[in-house]
């Protein structure tokens, strides 16, 4: 079994590297009171590019 020590000084040593690498990134957003207009724009102004729904029960269409 790896002691507690060796996987901190492992991370420690590995901390920038991890930094550095790309990872997804996951949002989440509301849009209740925005229009549709209002919606996409925020999106764009972050750089978003895909968006998923992921709501159960997705009553509204925008």
């Amino acid at each position: 079994m790896v002691s507690v020590d060796t996987v901190v000084e492992t991370f420690i040593e590995n901390h920038n590297d991890i930094l550095l690498k790309k990872t997804p990134v996951i949002y989440t957003i509301g849009y209740e009171g925005r229009s549709l207009e209002e919606f996409i724009q925020v999106l764009k102004d972050v750089g978003i590019n895909v968006v998923v729904d992921v709501r159960e029960l997705p009553l509204s269409r925008k």
